[in-house]
């Protein structure tokens, strides 16, 4: 088990953690085996932990895959002043050298990177703050060990021999899947394929050329992929997807209407990554601008739980998971990029949504479970309902932390609603920190029953009267560009 010492990363993000690509992921969801160095203490900004002594260290374990000969850091540095900052990395406690970016302001997220090494199992891995200067730090989001390559399955060779734009490509994808061993990944070139329900296996990685297109194959509503265990028997694990070279494409235009990209259920350890959407907002006639087919009435990725029914303990839902870097466009009011109905621990970073709502977190009536340990950063909604929509129906929902929150057009920039049949259900704490509304005329305002219409912006943070859950809400650094806010505070 190789051990490995980070600073000041205790974000809450999840990644591929033991996944063939990485040696090994390093990230907060392993806190508990986290100590710094002498003297030191956890310093929170957001969902990072920062840096701001020199010497700074924190570390934990992971076990992750033997070997590995480069390491990249993802991080950032804030100061008042354009100067340059360090960020150090030992080795058995040798240093490799520091890596140095400027810190103004809060700035976009680098990667540094560490090459030429020769990485082995029990390595002590450690990364030091370097040339901070009162009032400087270093905010660390994640880190891996990269130099396994993985041994790439390609649908398109035999004995699967997937052919572009051919037909149902789903047996030959899902055959890749049943036949990819360790340190394997299926690989999905360049190209469109036609898909419906591919049921992803445990401990699976999949590589999709940012220039392949997947679209839906076939009349049946439903999904295309699905991440899913045996209900009431077992959960899966380890499913990862991601483009690779740029975003893929998820094309569900000419659909149908009912169909999702993902479906996520009951699966531990998952992430998806590096995807557009693109959904239909343009029926004409009586579907107009309605929640009707042939629009696409459901959203890109869905979180859906089994039922109410515990397995092991654990509720049959997702856990531990990433969505990173996904977008969505054209979407219909009320949909949009995605929708948990219950889900834990479980990081969104860098998503958007043109139309709908960008991260809907609503339970279901019935079939509910709870939403806990969600996380947020760099959420946006663009021409649309609201970026963030908080709605707990029938349930005690635990903890939802959002920060960078962005409202382009939108009807509101943060939607807290609930309902009043279930007086009891609301979420135990939401923190949403920076929060950046823009007042347009592009906004999806709702009318009577499933209709809308494209008109002014309506509300900074939009609330529903005498929300049970308020105390329980801390918003700041809002900047509602000169929109009003309906029931906040209350």
């Amino acid at each position: 088990m190789r051990k490995l010492i980070l600073i000041g990363i205790c974000v809450s993000v999840l990644l591929l953690a033991a996944s063939a690509a990485f040696a090994a992921v390093l990230d907060s969801k392993e806190a508990e085996t986290m100590t710094l160095g002498p003297d030191t203490s956890v310093n929170m900004l957001g969902n990072a932990v920062r840096l701001d002594v020199n010497g700074e260290w924190v570390e934990w374990v992971d076990g992750g895959v033997d070997g590995g000969d480069s390491v990249v850091a993802t991080a950032r540095g804030i100061s008042g002043n354009a100067t340059r900052v360090g960020l150090g990395l030992q080795v058995n406690g040798v240093s490799t050298g520091s890596n140095q970016f400027v810190a103004a302001g809060t700035e976009t997220n680098e990667d540094l990177i560490w090459s030429g090494l020769t990485l082995e199992d029990a390595d002590e891995i450690r990364f030091v703050g370097k040339e901070l200067a009162s009032g400087e730090r270093i905010l660390v989001d994640v880190a891996r060990v990269e130099g396994i390559e993985p041994t790439r399955i390609d649908i398109t060779d035999a004995p699967y021999s997937a052919v572009s734009g051919s037909g149902d490509d789903t047996g030959d994808i899902e055959a890749a899947m049943g036949d990819a061993g360790v340190g394997e990944v299926v690989y999905i070139p360049a190209g469109t394929w036609h898909v419906h329900n591919v049921n992803i296996p445990s401990n699976t990685e999949v590589e999709v050329e940012a220039s392949a297109t997947i679209k839906h194959f076939g009349s049946a509503n439903g999904q295309l992929f699905s991440m899913q265990g045996v209900q009431n028997t077992s959960f899966a694990e380890n499913i990862y997807v991601r483009g690779v070279n740029g975003r893929f494409t998820v094309d569900l235009y000419d659909s149908g209407g009912e169909n999702t990209g993902f479906r996520v259920r009951s699966v531990q350890n998952f992430a998806i990554e590096n995807v557009d959407f693109i959904n239909k907002n343009d029926a004409t006639g009586a579907a107009e601008n309605t929640m009707a087919t042939p629009n696409v009435i459901r959203p890109d990725i869905s979180f859906l739980p089994f039922d109410t029914s515990k397995l092991g303990g654990e509720w049959e839902h997702a856990h531990n998971g990433l969505i990173n870097n996904a977008h969505a466009v054209d979407s219909t009011y009320g949909w949009g990029l995605v929708q948990m109905t219950g889900g834990e621990d479980i990081h969104f970073q860098d998503i958007s949504s043109e139309g709908g709502v960008t991260l809907r977190l609503e339970n279901f009536e019935q079939n509910v479970t709870t939403v806990s340990g969600i996380t947020a950063d760099n959420v946006t909604g663009e021409n649309c309902k609201s970026p963030l929509t908080l709605q707990a129906h029938n349930a005690n929902n635990g903890t939802v932390s959002v920060t960078d929150l962005t409202s382009l057009s939108c009807s509101f920039g943060v939607n807290l609603a609930w309902d009043s049949a279930f007086p009891t259900a609301g979420f135990t704490d939401v923190d949403i920190d920076g929060v950046d509304v823009n007042d347009g005329t592009t906004a999806q305002n709702r009318l009577d029953g499933d209709s809308w219409e494209v008109g002014d912006s309506q509300s900074c943070v939009e609330a529903d009267a005498n929300l049970p859950w308020e105390a329980n809400v801390t918003l700041t650094n809002i900047d509602c560009g000169g929109l009003p806010n309906n029931n906040w505070p209350q």
